[in-house]
């Protein structure tokens, strides 16, 4: 690798970062996660611990061209949650994004709350500490602590008008696209606010919301893609019948650079969306939403276009259900002003005994327009094709214990080029692990 390509990595976003699919799915099956009654600590609070310990192999750890950098990973897992309920039966208002594409899946005023009292609430934090097994000096120093801290709830949740909260930290940990000991560590807070109006025996509900996303690289080579996201909306919901709801959803961001290093152009994306959900035999359901979103960018590149998105459910039995989902969208992107996607996604989730799957397999064909100048590519545009299977495994070995097999597989395909180097990548990963609760 020459000196120049180096520097150009190390001090520009590698775009392949973002080429990570962010699909939706419409049921929250997660194999191999482990919670137990937890320890009671007040009346109608508990402390839910969990700890885990995960290994295997990883084939592509710099996410390059080739395979070559292949090694062991171990990683270690430490999870508390604490709440009014357990996180299997809190049930209030969720809270949802406007540029989440499986929001509609469910209402976000629809349920409430079982739990007496005017709050219920859950807190959790997930630590993750990864060790690379390998005689690579780079490979090495990519370890480091993923963290994940999440707090929600919702204020009268049994009332007519109820206010919901949620607080959601993240600290991503990626190593960079070239064999090197940096990495493309970030942190991102992700703030919802959200009061709900849903009167008791009516067919009519809605919402209003607040947002707020903070997005920062740790790098100080990085700063130039830190950016800040507010996001204001409204929606509507008329349920004619028990299983059948009708939506609208408008809302307005305001999104710009954060720092006086960054170089993000500011925008104001505009969306409004109608769309229904509705279930039609007692285990076919079935979801689509139709709209308009404008970027409204500040400079360069712009779109203007309708989005769409459908998804099909049917139960095969009780202990078996598949998804299809198909969405078209655009989104704000870190390194360029904003990114178009076609995805495809299918989910199977299987119970066979005490043996919980999940296989799901991705299609997505990207479209980025705009890309920063620092990045340092051979075009402001760029189109790539991405393809994601995942195989999640888990067994009940005792009621406080649970073993777990994952793998996934991602490859990126793109037409861009950084200096006269493909970004392209293929990957594999495969654990096991165990995972242990109270």
């Amino acid at each position: 690798m020459s000196h120049l390509r180096s520097y150009a990595l190390r001090t520009g976003l590698v775009v392949a970062l973002l080429a990570t699919p962010r699909l939706a799915t419409a049921q929250e099956v997660a194999p191999g996660s482990a919670e137990g009654d937890g320890i009671k600590v007040g009346e109608g609070t508990v402390i839910h611990p969990t700890i885990g310990l995960e290994t295997g192999v990883v084939s592509n750890v710099f996410y390059e061209d080739s395979n070559a950098n292949f090694a062991g990973l171990a990683r270690v897992i430490a999870e508390f949650s604490t709440g009014s309920l357990s996180g299997r039966r809190l049930s209030g208002p969720q809270l949802v994004s406007d540029d989440d594409p499986g929001a509609e899946q469910g209402s976000t005023t629809g349920a409430r709350s079982a739990a007496g009292g005017d709050l219920s609430y859950r807190a959790s934090l997930r630590l993750a500490y990864e060790e690379w097994l390998s005689g690579n000096d780079n490979v090495r120093a990519q370890r480091d602590l993923a963290i994940g801290a999440n707090v929600r709830g919702v204020v009268y949740p049994r009332r007519t008008w109820s206010f919901g909260f949620e607080e959601d930290f993240v600290r991503a940990i990626r190593p960079t696209n070239f064999e090197g000991p940096g990495d493309l560590n970030r942190d991102i807070n992700h703030v919802k606010l959200q009061l709900n109006y849903q009167p008791i025996g009516r067919t009519l509900s809605g919402f209003a919301r607040y947002q707020n996303t903070i997005d920062v690289f740790e790098g100080d080579n990085k700063d130039f893609a830190n950016r800040m996201q507010h996001t204001i909306g409204v929606r509507s919901e008329w349920r004619p019948f028990p299983y059948t709801m009708f939506y609208a959803d408008a809302s307005l961001g305001f999104y710009g650079g954060l720092g006086g290093d960054s170089t993000k152009v500011s925008s104001l994306p505009l969306r409004t969306v109608i769309g229904a959900q509705s279930s039609i035999t007692v285990d076919t359901t079935v979801s689509t939403r139709v709209g308009f979103a404008k970027g409204f960018y500040s400079a360069g590149p712009d779109y203007t276009m309708a989005i769409f998105g459908a998804q099909v459910g049917h139960r095969f039995s009780p202990q078996a259900r598949a998804t299809l989902l198909y969405d078209y969208d655009f989104q704000d992107s870190v390194n360029a002003n904003f990114y178009r996607d076609h995805a495809l996604r299918l989910r199977h989730d299987q119970q066979i005994g005490e043996v919980v799957g999940t296989a799901d397999v991705g299609l997505i064909f990207r479209t980025y327009r705009g890309v920063l100048a620092e990045v340092m590519g051979s075009s402001p545009d760029r189109s790539d094709l991405m393809f994601t299977a995942h195989l999640g495994l888990a067994r009940t070995l005792r009621t406080w214990l649970v073993g777990t097999i994952d793998y996934n597989f991602v490859t990126d395909q793109t037409d861009y080029m950084q200096l006269g180097d493909d970004p392209s990548y293929t990957r594999h990963e495969l654990l096991v692990g165990l995972r242990a609760a109270l």
